[in-house]
């Protein structure tokens, strides 16, 4: 009896682990609508203090660039990066980057991936990470001198994984939930 238990706990636990790997994923999609012009949202880290922070900007903005979609967008001066609003960790990614041209030959960076400028505007940019990681790296420069570039973002999707340690607690919460159903049950053939 006490073997039988055992065992259906050791495959709802290897059953519990698998179905939080599988079915923790989630989709996230965020723009800047609800943060003010000028703004640097929580979830955005400028990476070196020499640079400008980035901000939510409009139409309006100094840069005088567009939105995407809405009223308005992230803008960002060399290297920042960007966590993803709920804390999740970030599989992939999808979201629209503006490039101000290719002339004077500048490098444009999303998570380690180099954009191919060919004319200036707004793009989709994707990627996928092997691994999970905590925040998307995004980047522009002048190619020969380190100087820093304006760039936007708007429109961003993130796939998210809850963090490793939370599929440990899936997996104990599932099997103890489990465990209490069987070990609750009248026993048909006792008595």
């Amino acid at each position: 009896m006490i073997l039988t238990i055992l065992k259906r706990l050791a495959s709802l636990v290897c059953f519990g682990a698998f179905s939080a790997a599988v079915c923790a994923q989630g989709s996230l999609q965020f723009g800047f609508e609800q943060f003010p012009v000028g703004a640097t949202p929580p979830f955005v880290t400028r990476s070196l203090e020499n640079e400008s922070a980035p901000m939510v900007a409009d139409a309006a903005s100094a840069l005088r660039i567009q939105p995407f979609e809405g009223q308005k967008y992230l803008a960002a001066h060399g290297l920042i990066s960007l966590k993803s609003p709920n804390g999740q960790l970030i599989q992939s990614y999808s979201l629209r980057f503006w490039a101000g041209g290719f002339y004077p030959p500048y490098v444009y960076t999303v998570g380690g991936q180099r954009i191919n400028v060919q004319q200036g505007g707004w793009q989709t940019v994707q990627g996928t990470f092997t691994e999970p990681v905590q925040s998307l790296a995004l980047w522009a420069y002048h190619q020969d001198e380190i100087l820093p570039q304006w760039f936007g973002i708007d429109s961003v999707e993130f796939v998210t994984v809850p963090e490793p340690q939370t599929f440990w607690l899936l997996t104990i919460g599932a099997a103890a939930i489990a465990l209490r159903r069987h070990l609750t049950r009248p026993n048909p053939h006792s008595g």
